[in-house]
């Protein structure tokens, strides 16, 4: 009866501390599809201004606003079966550490396009370039989805996914607001997304069980 006491009384302890150590992993997920949300809205108000600069057609600037989304959507399952093979961490870093040299790339773009082509290709080229790559890089929301998914049993699933959902909806107002308050031309806004990527690579993601 001892022993079951003693048990009893430390099972709050246990849980306690399972639960914080479930907070990091949980906080890195959290911080890893803020940032892919953010990337992708940050640009938004400034890409018509860009691609009017770089002389785009009307076509042409709907297709650039499309590319990230429609790179993320064609390589979504791909990352996903390629996390079901190696592991959702290593995706996730490959992701993350392929968005900070895309919003790099697009910053140089932007600040020094006025030149002229780079390595022979035009600004608005180096653009989609840019959009895209991003795209792909950031399709990686459906492997966080899975990591939290492997991590979480079904009582805490549901909390885990609004966490999700949190970053997505915080990282999509956010975005267009901090987007429209850059001088266009200016990379700060990229070179700050790209550091805080690269922060969050350099984090200590536990693998999933």
């Amino acid at each position: 009866m001892a022993d079951a006491g003693v048990a009893h009384a430390a099972s709050p302890d246990l849980v306690s501390l399972r639960f914080t150590v479930s907070r990091k992993p949980l906080l890195i997920i959290f911080i890893t599809v803020f940032i892919d949300l953010l990337g992708f809205a940050i640009v938004l108000p400034l890409l018509p201004r860009y691609g009017r600069h770089f002389e785009a057609t009307k076509f042409e600037l709907g297709l650039l606003m499309a590319s990230f989304s429609a790179m993320q959507f064609l390589f979504a399952p791909l990352w996903g079966r390629l996390s079901d093979r190696i592991g959702r961490r290593p995706v996730l870093i490959v992701g993350l550490a392929g968005s900070t040299v895309f919003y790099t790339l697009f910053a140089l773009v932007t600040q020094y396009g006025n030149a002229g082509p780079i390595l022979g290709l035009s600004p608005l080229i180096w653009l989609f370039i840019t959009r895209s790559g991003a795209g792909i890089a950031g399709a990686t929301i459906p492997t966080a989805q899975a990591y939290i998914a492997d991590s979480t049993d079904e009582k805490s699933r549901g909390k885990g996914m609004a966490i999700i959902g949190a970053a997505f909806g915080i990282g999509f107002t956010f975005g267009p607001l901090l987007g429209a308050c850059f001088v266009p031309g200016s990379a700060a806004n990229v070179l700050v997304d790209g550091a805080a990527s690269q922060t969050v690579v350099m984090s200590d993601v536990p693998s999933a069980a």
